[in-house]
């Protein structure tokens, strides 16, 4: 993707200096298109890992409220020791908790 890129800009460029062959307006054309679909993909990705992410705390809180209450049985358990790595994490901040 990130020679599309650099091409993209390149032909922008030349662009800018004067008209671009038919061929070059073409190829600036699915380039774009191919750059804009994968940056796409790539920030949709980026969606579900947050929201997994944000889940996976969720989860973590509710689990550690409920421990608090009394011992959990052996499947919470585990949940919570799945979950607890990837919810030590402050939702939105990239940073670890504590």
């Amino acid at each position: 993707m990130k020679a599309a890129a650099a091409r993209v800009a390149e032909l922008e460029e030349l662009k800018e200096q004067g008209p671009l062959t038919d061929e070059q307006e073409a190829e600036l054309a699915e380039l774009q298109a191919k750059v804009a679909h994968q940056k796409q993909k790539k920030k949709d990705a980026k969606a579900r890992y947050r929201r997994a992410r944000k889940a996976a705390f969720a989860r973590v809180a509710e689990l550690e409220a409920l421990k608090e209450r009394g011992p959990l049985t052996v499947e919470p358990v585990a949940e919570l020791a799945e979950l607890q790595p990837r919810a030590d994490r402050v939702p939105g901040t990239g940073c670890r908790s504590g």
